[in-house]
């Protein structure tokens, strides 16, 4: 009975930046800037619009405090 060849996956992880928290991350100089989008919406109504902050954010949320919000970041 011949023996099972084990492979090894190398990991295309990035070594961790020196003096930095476990699990923080760290965004290459080349990466895309986020796009957030803000969906308010009920049964009747439907609004998106998309923001560059969190006060633009708070903005849409207590203009439309009766509807459901979904926050949308790519």
């Amino acid at each position: 009975m011949s023996k099972i060849k084990r492979i090894s996956i190398k990991s295309k992880h990035k070594a961790p930046v020196a003096d930095t928290a476990p699990g923080s991350f760290q965004l290459s100089k080349d990466a895309l800037k986020p796009k957030i989008t803000v969906h308010s919406y009920n049964e009747k109504k439907y609004i998106a619009n998309e923001v560059e902050n969190a006060e633009q954010i708070d903005e849409q949320l207590k203009k439309y405090p009766s509807l459901t919000h979904w926050i949308d970041v790519r």
